[in-house]
């Protein structure tokens, strides 16, 4: 009897899996419409809603563990917003070559730029957001305060 209790168990988390990439198509198409098509600045970690934030930084979560089947469904949303602002740097070009490593440095720093404004959003602690000029580069110092010594 527990040998079918388990094997239920098993397959529930499996099928969630499923739906949840399903939903992830449906919402990286809302994000592609309420966001990605508004251009760069609108992907800016301090432009973006609680929900567009959130949503990003699960998929950076994901991403961060490098689950390959995960991969395939789910970082739409995080490609998508560093390609724009990779577009929008490069002066919009029709077609645009990324080296990969280049694309994967550009994915980790704006990671870093999802959690920093997280932080600032659920903290006592204020992190300078980025600029579209400085979001990539490596040697962009991140200021940051405790909100209660900026009054």
């Amino acid at each position: 009897m527990e040998g079918t209790t388990r094997g239920a168990r098993a397959e529930a988390p499996s099928s969630l899996r499923r739906e949840a990439r399903r939903m992830k198509g449906r919402q990286f198409e809302q994000f592609s419409t309420e966001v990605l098509t508004k251009g760069a600045v609108a992907v800016l970690p301090q432009h973006l809603s609680d929900q567009w934030l959130n949503a990003l930084l699960e998929e950076a979560e994901i991403f961060q563990h490098d689950d390959e089947h995960a991969l395939d469904d789910t970082c739409a949303g995080l490609l998508g917003a560093v390609i724009v602002i990779l577009a929008q740097q490069s002066g919009h070009p029709p077609a645009m070559e990324v080296a990969v490593d280049t694309l994967m440095r550009s994915m980790h720093y704006y990671i870093i730029t999802l959690v920093a404004e997280s932080v600032s959003r659920h903290t006592d602690i204020w992190v300078e957001p980025p600029t579209l000029e400085n979001i990539f580069h490596d040697d962009r110092e991140m200021v940051c305060l405790r909100k209660s010594s900026l009054h």
